[in-house]
């Protein structure tokens, strides 16, 4: 919580103002928690694919508890036939751009004509463990 939010508490005397503030707090973090559904919602409307499977893998990072930062997705689209991979990931990132640009940290794409997915035997890759940004194991 920032201190201008906890000193709110300390100002506000009315027990209606403080339930409003209360709401408040309750909305944004029920927008926070909607991150991975809004991105299924955008992606599926823009590119209709076959497949789709976004994971929230904010739990393998280095951020708080609950946090919808980092997402694998592995998408699977008849528009990407013919499309280098680099154009499908600046597709994503065009249809993605708000979240990108707000709490969304890292995006991992996996993207897929029908063709290249069945050679791939429908395979989802795993990833790797977070090596908790700059700082490495050696």
């Amino acid at each position: 919580m920032n201190g201008s939010l906890v000193l709110q508490f300390f100002i506000v005397g009315s027990y209606n103002v403080r339930l409003s503030v209360r709401r408040l707090i309750r909305n944004e973090v029920w927008s926070i928690m909607l991150v991975q559904q809004q991105i299924i919602d955008k992606l599926t409307q823009a590119m209709q694919p076959d497949f789709l499977d976004v994971v929230n893998e904010s739990a393998m990072h280095a951020v708080p508890e609950n946090s919808e930062t980092h997402f694998k997705v592995t998408i699977v689209a008849q528009s990407f036939v013919g499309i280098r991979p680099v154009a499908r990931h600046q597709r994503i990132y065009q249809e993605l751009a708000e979240e990108l640009d707000g709490p969304v940290h890292a995006l991992a794409l996996h993207t897929y004509s029908p063709d290249e997915w069945v050679k791939h035997s429908a395979h989802v890759p795993t990833s790797p463990d977070c090596l908790g940004g700059s700082t490495r194991s050696s």
